[in-house]
């Protein structure tokens, strides 16, 4: 993800809140949910499994949907090295085995309201986030799997 221009310092400002990258502390989220961002995929394809605003949904819709709040229990260590300093992190992954329902995340894709393919013979596609993310977590909350085990 890239934040550029007057609100690049408040879609980032948080991210070192984030347990999950794809939780409401997020960059993705925060830009999506308070700032109406744009999705561009470049090069992805015409029927891409890798929608960020699905993962964002997924991960809110664990607190109401069933087969959500088993899916994020993998507790992940790293360190970051930033000016010559070390800083260690703790953060939650999806579980072990839990992976993308490729089927499920192109067709949600194709459902994807207002799409721009902008050129096909490069793949590149703008949508609105806030869509994509309506539509998974509106999939997760009636029981939909975007992901499977």
């Amino acid at each position: 993800m890239v934040a550029y221009g007057k609100k690049a310092k408040a879609i980032t400002d948080f991210h070192s809140k984030s347990i999950y990258q794809f939780d409401e502390f997020s960059p993705y989220a925060i830009a999506m949910k308070m700032y109406n961002a744009k999705i561009l995929l470049l090069g992805m394809g015409r029927s891409t499994h890798k929608i960020t605003a699905f993962h964002c949904a997924s991960y809110d819709a664990r607190k109401s949907a069933e087969f959500y709040k088993n899916c994020y229990n993998d507790i992940k260590k790293c360190t970051v090295v930033y000016s010559g300093k070390n800083y260690n992190f703790e953060y939650i992954d999806r579980s072990v085995g839990v992976k993308n329902n490729k089927k499920v995340f192109r067709s949600l894709f194709y459902r994807i309201p207002k799409k721009s393919v902008i050129h096909k013979g490069y793949s590149i596609i703008l949508f609105n986030a806030q869509d994509a993310y309506d539509l998974a977590y509106e999939f997760c909350i009636e029981g939909g799997r975007l992901y499977k085990r």
